[in-house]
């Protein structure tokens, strides 16, 4: 079907008869889109009418994988369609040190005045470089408070279940992570498989039928074209920073 594909993670778990959490979809700028809609950063307009689209078809939530932290010219229209469905944006940390708790401490970058009111949760993207295959960020002091990583908001909303977070332990539903004593959950992520991805357009145009498929998921809208930044993750391999981002909700979200 055009716009959609399979990420390589995902190919190789399902030869094992795995595949990613049946909750979670991703919605992504892709090369298709680019052709179709012009250079990104796209309009805002174009994410409201993709976020429209899959309110109306039910998804549960939406996890918005981009900085909005600069003011856009169709921000209202974002703003509206965000506030149909529970939507969680991202935030990034700037004059990032490691405090004597062990966390990482910062200030926040974004969302912009506009967007921030129609959000129903906002969770931080930083993750250091040590031990990233094998750990996952899941809290930080960021101005001054406790903030849970956007991937932490996001396996929370896929199961269904609040996060517990001791010094020691991270309980998520039935599921326990050791926690290092810096914020982070250890939980091999690397080889999680992600889910599906679709295309901007094929969600813009998609037919009722299609769009059922997102009744009742936890959608991540993210990028995964061409030009996509991509990250080293051990082994002489980089892979997409939205795939990671997926797979560390995966690996959250995994059946104890």
């Amino acid at each position: 079907m055009a716009g959609m594909w399979v990420g390589p993670a995902a190919a190789r778990v399902a030869e094992a008869g795995a595949g990613p959490p049946s909750g979670l979809e991703f919605v992504a700028v892709t090369d298709e889109d680019i052709a179709h809609f012009g250079d990104f950063p796209f309009s805002r307009a174009i994410s409201a009418t993709v976020i429209h689209r899959l309110a109306q078809a039910g998804a549960r939530s939406i996890v918005y994988k981009f900085f909005v932290d600069e003011p856009r010219d169709a921000d209202a229209q974002l703003a509206t369609a965000l506030a149909r469905i529970p939507s969680f944006l991202q935030i990034d940390l700037a004059d990032v040190v490691e405090g004597p708790d062990g966390l990482m401490h910062g200030s926040a970058v974004g969302p912009n005045s506009r967007l921030a009111p129609a959000a129903a949760g906002f969770g931080f993207v930083h993750q250091r470089a040590a031990g990233a295959e094998e750990s996952i960020e899941v809290q930080a002091q960021v101005n001054g408070r406790t903030v849970q990583s956007l991937s932490l908001l996001a396996a929370q909303e896929l199961v269904r279940a609040k996060a517990v977070i001791t010094p020691s332990e991270l309980r998520l539903g039935p599921r326990r992570f050791v926690l290092d004593g810096k914020g982070q959950a250890r939980c091999f992520h690397a080889q999680q498989p992600v889910p599906e991805g679709h295309s901007f357009r094929s969600v813009v145009d998609g037919s009722r039928r299609f769009l059922a498929r997102f009744r009742d998921k936890v959608v991540v809208i993210g990028h995964m074209a061409s030009n996509t930044p991509r990250l080293a993750v051990g082994q002489g391999r980089e892979l997409p920073v939205h795939a990671i981002f997926l797979q560390q909700v995966a690996c959250l979200a995994a059946s104890p």
